[in-house]
């Protein structure tokens, strides 16, 4: 168990609360703080917040171990920063797939217009837009 956890748990059953308590208190189930304590689920800086606030301590004092004076605060910011620049950069990939497929779509389409054909080409774009729509349907 890292340090800054064990540190919670012991401010938490300082000031007599039960896990129940505190995880009702922070709105999330008792399992999940339980799960927060045991570090299987990772502590946010927006659980670690309210947390402290609840159990009347300062962030310091959960992070630094003023027997080695070692901060682990550190460790914990850049973790959860980690994994917040992580899912921003998935999520920037699904959405430059989106705009590939999206600037397909339209030279695809600026071609059909182009080369004129009129009651053709509309035809052509409407049976595109058909058969796109219930492919995306049956995707989904």
């Amino acid at each position: 168990m890292k340090k800054y956890l064990n540190r919670i748990r012991l401010a938490r059953e300082k000031s007599n609360y039960s896990q129940k308590e505190i995880a009702e208190q922070l709105a999330i189930t008792t399992r999940s703080y339980r799960n927060i304590e045991a570090g299987t689920t990772k502590l946010t800086l927006s659980r670690l917040i309210p947390l402290c606030n609840i159990l009347g301590i300062h962030m310091e004092e959960v992070f630094i171990d003023y027997k080695n004076d070692a901060p682990t605060l550190a460790e914990v910011l850049e973790e959860s920063t980690s994994n917040t620049l992580e899912t921003s950069r998935n999520t920037l990939l699904v959405y430059e797939k989106i705009i590939a497929s999206k600037e397909e779509e339209i030279q695809f389409l600026r071609g059909l217009v182009s080369r004129g054909g009129g009651f053709n080409s509309i035809i052509t774009i409407i049976l595109y837009f058909f058969l796109i729509k219930n492919h995306n349907y049956y995707l989904n």
